[in-house]
């Protein structure tokens, strides 16, 4: 199942994700910060949010994936060199602790209809596209079989 948290930063994340394991069984969990965590939190502290959330999903023992920023068509500059600066120390620190890094859909910037109107975060066609991509960038990783042909979407998109 993929779950996606509109507005959520890591920190929500990682409360939310303590909530979900209760009611769910998981074995591996795939983050993908977006947008709100450029715009309202310093890199500081989105780092430090990061390493928080690892820590938990590793006490809990679950496989975890972390996903660079996905750029915007309408991503301001100064947010662009954040997400820049940001993706680079993800993927520096995901390696150097065995952590999967996932570079996500890039190509998704060409395709406006994965945009909701904002331009700054992903329409319903966006979720899928993503979640799929990431089903499929974590089969060899996983060594077992995801089905990307029937992934359930857990948000407001049907």
């Amino acid at each position: 199942m993929v779950s996606c948290l509109s507005g959520a930063r890591i920190c929500h994340i990682t409360h939310t994700l303590k909530s979900l394991i209760n009611r769910y069984c998981y074995d591996s969990v795939i983050v993908h910060v977006g947008v709100n965590d450029l715009r309202y939190t310093s890199l500081d502290y989105m780092k430090t949010d990061t390493v928080e959330l690892a820590e938990y999903v590793s006490q809990v023992g679950m496989f975890l994936a972390l996903s660079s920023i996905l750029p915007s068509p309408r991503m301001m500059p100064q947010y662009k060199l954040k997400m820049i600066y940001f993706n680079s120390w993800l993927s520096f620190w995901c390696h150097s602790r065995g952590i999967q890094y996932l570079t996500a859909c890039e190509d998704m910037i060409d395709r406006p209809q994965c945009f909701a109107r904002d331009g700054l975060h992903l329409s319903c066609l966006g979720f899928r596209h993503l979640a799929k991509a990431f089903a499929s960038s974590t089969v060899s990783f996983l060594g077992n079989e995801v089905d990307i042909t029937n992934i359930k979407i857990s948000t407001k998109c049907k």
